[in-house]
């Protein structure tokens, strides 16, 4: 018997809360979700979810098109203690906006396939100038931009991730991440603590910035073709 959702669900949720216990968070969240990441579980797993119908139209509603470029597949939804989620950059997306930001949340994220370069960034007065912006997320009117000001970001660090690659990211971390233009790339990715409702994003000046961006789910059947294909590449 394969992988299923049920499996997944009790293995993540007895790794997190074990963390509350023993305080050993992103080691126990890396060390499970590198185990998910391994392709033939995660073919398993998206097989499973295949398969079940009613768990597959409630993902495809928290399922969409990121102005980042990549395609959010939600798999398990178990808020508020996690969500997993598959990112996917395909060969064939347009390029998505290239800011500087962090995250509403906490999270642990591995590379399945293919890979991109992350820049991590600090605020430093002698960095490079940015223009600021406070990003507000509906989930009815999609993302809106609020300009807050002149700031300076400074490189703090950049790695090349490639296929097993892990790491932890705090909500507070501010990063870039750039995936080469038509390969494709894929990411297990697990959120846990929530932090703020609201985000910082980061561009250099005079570039173009779209202050309010809408959110289109993905249908069904949409959802499931997304989900074909990409099992398609995993198990090719």
């Amino acid at each position: 018997m394969g992988l299923r959702l049920s499996d997944v669900t009790c293995l993540l949720n007895d790794a997190l809360r074990q963390t509350r216990r023993d305080g050993q968070a992103q080691e126990r969240e890396l060390v499970a979700l590198s185990s998910l990441a391994q392709p033939s579980r995660i073919i398993e797993l998206l097989r499973s979810l295949r398969s079940n119908l009613d768990a597959a139209a409630a993902c495809a509603e928290q399922s969409y098109l990121h102005p980042l470029g990549f395609y959010k597949l939600m798999l398990i939804d178990a808020a508020p203690l996690f969500e997993l989620r598959v990112h996917v950059w395909w060969p064939s997306s347009r390029p998505g906006v290239d800011h500087v930001h962090n995250h509403r949340f906490s999270f642990v994220s591995t590379v399945v396939c293919g890979g991109y370069d992350m820049q991590v960034f600090q605020v430093d007065p002698a960095g490079e100038e940015m223009t600021e912006y406070r990003e507000v997320a509906s989930p009815d009117t999609g993302w809106r931009l609020e300009p807050v000001g002149r700031a300076r970001l400074g490189l703090l660090t950049s790695a090349k991730l490639r296929q097993g690659s892990s790491y932890a990211l705090s909500a507070e971390a501010l990063h870039r991440v750039s995936v080469p233009p038509g390969t494709l790339c894929v990411t297990l990715l697990l959120r846990t603590a929530r932090a703020d409702s609201t985000t910082q994003v980061f561009a250099e000046p005079g570039h173009v910035v779209s202050t309010a961006i809408p959110k289109m789910s993905l249908s069904s059947d949409d959802y499931r073709a997304h989900l074909e294909a990409l099992l398609d590449e995993l198990a090719g």
